[in-house]
C-alpha cells in the first residue's frame, strides 16, 4: 500500500487511517456521494487557485503579443476551471 504495489480493501485499515486523518473512511474509499472534508476542499480550491495563476503567468509571458481580447478570454476560461464544483 505504502510503495502503490498493493490493492488494500481491509475496512480496518480504512477505518484507522480515516481515524488518524480526521476524514470519513467512505471519502479515503472514493465512494459516490461522499463529502470532501472542508479542510480538504480548501486545500485543493488554494492548489488549483495556485495551478491557474501560473498557467495565467505563463500565458501572459509567452504569448506576448496576443490581443487583449484573448488573454481575457483565457483567464476567464481559467477561472470558470478553477471555480468549485458542488461535489468539492
Amino acid at each position: 500500500m505504502v510503495n502503490g504495489h498493493r490493492y488494500v480493501q481491509d475496512p480496518a485499515v480504512f477505518e484507522g487511517l480515516a481515524a488518524f486523518f480526521d476524514v470519513d473512511a467512505a471519502f479515503l474509499l472514493g465512494e459516490d456521494g461522499a463529502a470532501t472534508p472542508e479542510k480538504d476542499s480548501a486545500q485543493l480550491d488554494l492548489v488549483r487557485s495556485m495551478r491557474a495563476a501560473k498557467v495565467k503567468s505563463y500565458a501572459a509571458r509567452t504569448l506576448g503579443d496576443i490581443s487583449p481580447k484573448a488573454l481575457h478570454a483565457i483567464t476567464k476560461f481559467l477561472d470558470e476551471e478553477m471555480t468549485p464544483t458542488p461535489e468539492h
